[in-house]
């Protein structure tokens, strides 16, 4: 087994039925929330243009991230995954459009850039573009298609199926609409020819389906893989359908209820309910109920959030409860960590879950030791746990 050396199953197990409890709200056992980091030693200098390049690269700089995750701070609560991923460029690449690669300075620092695409090649134009908008022919043969589910398969067998995988970078139909789509076309056809809208989206929705479906496959079943999206965050059996809908800032919430909302709920209906990527601010949170099935909760940014948990605490304790998922990423060091999961837990203790995760190390913001960070924020983790079973024993 390739991970016996660093944790065993039995504790891996015990990690995911951590997440598997808190995420339902079952505390009894439970002694703290918890505290998601992944350190990124890039111990070989790798920049990111070669790890999304290069399968045997990317795998073996997860396999250093996972060592170093669980290595630094020992009994965390780290689940092993790997980010299998070529960057968020996969199905608009389908279009033909082109990618665009960082610069190769190394060894990398920070700020290193994923891939994006060239907006000059975006291939819809004007309202005919969209009309005529259609599904190639065969999609798992077309731009960066066969590379991911190669990359997949490579990653999968190299691991011997024992470590969960992240999907490919999809994002959600609306989303890959606006990316194919002239910007002030997009928005103005929300208004103007609504039904162009939804012609791309409808396609683009059932595209990214059978791509996600296609990675499960490979990758031996949907419990072989972290989430539905590009997310290395272990998501428990069925909670793994994550759709991004990172546009929610762009448009107004009714918008979000006409042009996204049905087609987020195609996903959640193929995949089970789970949880809608936001970074935030979360303006479309009216409708989080709205959908069919009722997700789980949300994975977002902290600071991009600020001035919405008052309203995530209001809507989020109704029905089951839904869980917020925090990204620190973009801190400094643990003392600012600190004080953000203590606002988290001043507003929405005893009625909502918010669990911290961040990505640490060499090409991130924050390079501090991850035994330090873990140490502070468990001060927090574990008073916040009290406050929740407090709430509950009332």
């Amino acid at each position: 087994m390739i991970l016996d050396e660093l944790i065993s199953a039995g504790e891996t197990e015990q990690r995911k039925q951590l997440i598997r409890d808190v995420l339902d709200y079952r505390f009894d056992g439970q002694d703290h929330i918890p505290i998601l980091i992944t350190h990124f030693p890039n111990s070989n200098g790798y920049t990111l243009t070669e790890v999304y390049k290069n399968k045997e690269i990317q795998l073996e700089y997860e396999l250093d991230k996972i060592k170093s995750s669980l290595s630094k701070v020992s009994g965390g609560d780290y689940i092993p995954s790997i980010k299998s991923d070529l960057g968020y460029i996969v199905i608009q690449s389908i279009f033909g459009m082109r990618p665009v690669y960082s610069s190769d300075r190394k060894p990398a620092k920070y700020p290193d850039q994923a891939p994006y695409v060239d907006p000059l090649t975006k291939p819809i134009k004007n309202i005919d573009d969209m009309y005529k908008f259609k599904r190639p022919e065969d999609i798992f043969s077309r731009g960066l298609i066969p590379e991911g589910l190669e990359r997949i398969r490579y990653i999968m067998e190299a691991t011997n199926y024992e470590i969960p995988t992240s999907n490919l970078d999809c994002g959600n139909g609306f989303l890959m609409a606006y990316e194919l789509t002239d910007t002030e076309l997009f928005f103005t056809a929300m208004r103007d020819d609504p039904g162009a809208v939804h012609n791309v989206v409808d396609i683009l929705t059932d595209i990214i389906i059978d791509i996600e479906s296609e990675v499960i496959k490979i990758a031996g079943g949907i419990d072989n893989i972290t989430s539905t999206e590009w997310d290395e965050k272990w998501l428990p059996e069925g909670k793994k359908c994550l759709i991004s809908a990172d546009l929610q800032p762009l448009y107004s919430p009714d918008d979000y209820f006409t042009f996204d909302l049905p087609y987020c709920n195609r996903q959640f209906r193929k995949f089970g309910p789970g949880f809608i990527h936001n970074c935030g601010p979360q303006t479309a949170l009216e409708h989080f109920w709205d959908h069919n099935p009722k997700p789980y909760g949300i994975t977002c940014e902290y600071y991009s959030c600020l001035d919405d948990y008052k309203r995530i605490r209001q809507v989020f304790r109704q029905h089951h409860k839904a869980v917020a998922i925090v990204e620190f990423t973009n801190m400094k060091d643990s003392d600012e960590m600190v004080a953000a999961f203590k606002n988290l837990m001043d507003i929405l203790a005893p009625d909502v879950i918010a669990i911290p995760w961040m990505w640490v190390g060499p090409v991130h913001i924050c390079q501090e030791d991850p035994a330090v960070i873990n140490s502070k924020l468990m001060e927090v983790s574990k008073e916040y746990i009290k406050k929740m079973k407090d709430g509950q024993n009332k």
